[in-house]
């Protein structure tokens, strides 16, 4: 069995390891405090760049959405123009649907594609953060949906280019083209509708993420500073416990031996 003074000794070991883990703990929040703190900046500054970038993309977007109305109105004309006109006017169709694909269309599908990415790419960061955001707060989800729409519109006016090119007959490519077109403008006015007050919605779901991340700021300050006042608390206890152990290795009194009486 350990003497009084060997417990002593273990008991001051003891204190010296928990009291060294404590204070290293207690540093180690601190700086985790900053890092997290400074990990959650980040992402709320990332997204809210994207955002920024979408607000100046749909700043422009109203200028293209017209460009490619008016691509498609020309495109409906000169199909309806091939329906009835000479060959020249079957010609012509073919050189309006060139002109859309390498004009209003492609810029308004690169467009498109760059305003979905972006706010798709703030939403997810904006999840990270613990906020989760509607369609309508930030439609990343509709404007993929338009996106892809456009895509397989544009797809198949190159493809019918391409057949009319070898040779196909000019009537079914009028009623294609017409009918491309035509779906075509139904997409732009959902793209309207979708994007309609976009920057102020942005603008509100930019405050959002602000106010989110200071929130998590100041729950992460909180919280490390109650683990800290803690960890330094036990700290404290293990000060006390190595003052006991001391007082156990001290020698202990010697009892006086009383003289019998005379």
């Amino acid at each position: 069995m350990p003497t009084h003074r060997t417990r002593g000794r273990i008991t001051m070991v003891v204190a010296v390891i928990g009291f060294v883990l404590c204070i290293v703990l207690a540093v180690g929040t601190w700086f985790g405090r900053g890092y997290l703190v400074d990990g959650i900046s980040g992402l709320a500054t990332a997204a809210n760049d994207n955002l920024d970038r979408a607000v100046a993309i749909t700043t422009n977007l109203q200028a293209t959405m017209d460009s490619a109305n008016q691509r498609i109105s020309d495109l409906e004309a000169k199909a309806q123009a091939a329906l009835t006109g000479p060959r020249t006017a079957a010609q012509d169709l073919v050189t309006s649907v060139t002109t859309g694909l390498s004009g209003g269309l492609t810029n308004l599908q690169d467009s498109v594609d760059n305003l979905q990415e972006l706010v798709s790419t703030a939403g997810r960061v904006a999840i990270r953060l613990g906020w989760t955001p509607s369609s309508d707060e930030l439609p990343g989800s509709r404007l993929a949906d338009v996106s892809k729409a456009i895509d397989t519109q544009v797809g198949n006016l190159a493809t019918l280019q391409s057949k009319f090119g070898t040779g196909g007959d000019v009537t079914p490519l009028a009623n294609a083209v017409s009918s491309a077109a035509s779906q075509l403008s139904g997409l732009i006015t959902q793209l309207q509708g979708t994007v309609s007050n976009l920057t102020a919605r942005i603008q509100a779901a930019q405050a959002k993420i602000t106010s989110t991340a200071d929130s998590l700021h100041s729950w992460t300050n909180i919280g490390a500073i109650a683990l800290i006042i803690f960890f330094l608390y036990v700290a404290l206890l293990h000060v006390v416990l190595f003052r006991v152990g001391r007082a156990m290795t001290r020698p202990q009194p010697q009892a006086v031996p009383v003289a019998p009486p005379a």
